[in-house]
């Protein structure tokens, strides 16, 4: 990815690329390279975006964190279908989540 504010040319750019292998489950590869074709991005400009922002950031751009037990069980609770309330619509979910009785 060449970015403007880059003072290089875009030949310098693309003259002085490394390579960088690395193991990735072919399932999730293909799953995640189809959602980039779908925003109009490689798989090379993600991870160049991603390295740019690590960068930008100086760490991840995102927060990484180890779940607490409750959010550790209510995952497991939605990967196993248990303890779920459903809402006819998103009215009730918030009349729901507003009361006080649970």
């Amino acid at each position: 990815m060449y970015l403007l504010s880059d003072t290089r040319s875009r030949e310098e750019v693309i003259m002085n690329k490394t390579m960088i292998h690395a193991r990735i489950d072919p399932v999730l590869k293909d799953d995640v390279q189809k959602i980039f074709e779908k925003l109009g991005i490689s798989l090379t400009e993600a991870i160049t975006m991603f390295f740019s922002h690590v960068k930008m950031y100086r760490g991840f751009p995102f927060e990484l964190r180890i779940p607490n037990k409750t959010t550790l069980q209510a995952m497991r609770d939605v990967e196993e279908g248990r303890n779920l309330k459903t809402f006819d619509s998103t009215e009730k979910m918030f009349d729901y989540l507003n009361s006080s009785d649970e």
